[in-house]
């Protein structure tokens, strides 16, 4: 994130011929890293004499007569036994971002950008707070931060939830649609938790199952991108995110929304797993591999509807498998449906 693909090789050349037969240390690795860029590491180093992991809260605010957009960065270590939090150092955190319009990436005009294509690029975080200025910005943008998972951080920003499914939709980055879309199903099965606990008609989101609906109908996008996005949040990592658990709650609320996708997108769910289908003898390559998540996936779907000929689907790939993943994974659905 920080070096760029080609010099963070030639740093990787540098330590193996130096280095090879060794036993090396980090301090090592980072020198290499440092002697072909000529960076200073030093503050880099924290990572690794610092206990815990950052927090970064993000805020954003679109100034529309100036045309800028200002992104403000505060971060935060707590506190662990060898110092506390007020003791601990900035980080140096790579961002690597971009920003969305209504009808895609923006171009990227700020002066501490350190590394960028035309609509991406990577900010550096080196101070407790500190705020990026990008110029000429025309509409109010959506900030993708954090793309690829550029670092091990904790993070947030106040997106609203038209924001997360313009994330979904739109970015460029495979990692930053599928944490907004697990972030939007969150909230989303929060809200239907929270009213059916409260004795309420729990309601249909119909712009999430329009966003889902694009992921599925779009034949460009990796099949095993998708197959990740459209698998919900379990229900060990939304107890995990609450304090009491509702474990009777998640389940409830979880199981609703995979009928509600189930339901309100069965015809993309079955052209999905025929258009996933692959004749012939087993192939373990990534391509492969991706069609067959996303065929069992849809697969999982199809059977909640309880349909003439769903059961029989499912009979038929369990007899019929050439491989282990397929008849697995009809097996769970058949295991998981009445």
């Amino acid at each position: 994130s920080l070096l760029g693909k080609e010099t963070f090789r030639r740093g990787t050349d540098l330590y193996f011929s130096r280095h090879d037969g060794q036993a090396a240390t980090i301090e090592q690795f980072i020198a290499c890293m440092a002697e072909v860029s000529g960076r200073d590491f030093s503050q880099f180093m924290h990572w690794y004499n610092q206990a815990g992991t950052p927090q970064v809260e993000f805020t954003g605010r679109f100034d529309s007569a100036e045309q800028k957009f200002y992104l403000s960065a505060k971060q935060s270590c707590p506190s662990t036994p060898e110092a506390t939090a007020e003791q601990k150092q900035p980080f140096l955190i790579p961002i690597d971002m971009g920003l969305l319009g209504p009808e895609g990436a923006l171009p990227l005009l700020c002066k501490d950008l350190t590394a960028s294509s035309n609509t991406r690029g990577v900010i550096e975080l080196t101070q407790r707070e500190q705020t990026f200025v990008f110029d000429q910005v025309a509409v109010a943008p959506v900030p993708s931060l954090l793309r690829g998972f550029s670092a091990p951080v904790k993070w947030s920003y106040p997106y609203s939830k038209a924001d997360l499914l313009r994330i979904v939709v739109q970015d460029e980055d495979g990692f930053n649609r599928w944490d907004a879309i697990q972030q939007y199903a969150v909230r989303l099965i929060n809200d239907i938790r929270t009213r059916q606990g409260a004795g309420q008609t729990a309601l249909c989101d119909a712009e999430f199952i329009s966003a889902c609906r694009c992921l599925l109908t779009d034949e460009r996008l990796d099949p095993a991108m998708v197959a990740l996005m459209l698998d919900l949040p379990t229900e060990a990592y939304l107890a995990e995110q609450q304090n009491p658990m509702d474990i009777d709650g998640n389940h409830a609320a979880r199981e609703f929304l995979r009928q509600q996708l189930a339901q309100h997108l069965l015809v993309e769910w079955k052209n999905v797993y025929a258009r996933m289908q692959q004749p012939g003898e087993f192939s373990a390559t990534a391509s492969a591999v991706a069609k067959r998540s996303l065929k069992n996936l849809a697969l999982s779907y199809i059977a909640l509807i309880d349909e003439t000929g769903h059961a029989a689907l499912v009979t038929e790939q369990f007899k019929s498998a050439q491989n282990m993943t397929d008849s697995l994974a009809a097996l769970k659905t058949a295991a998981n449906s009445s």
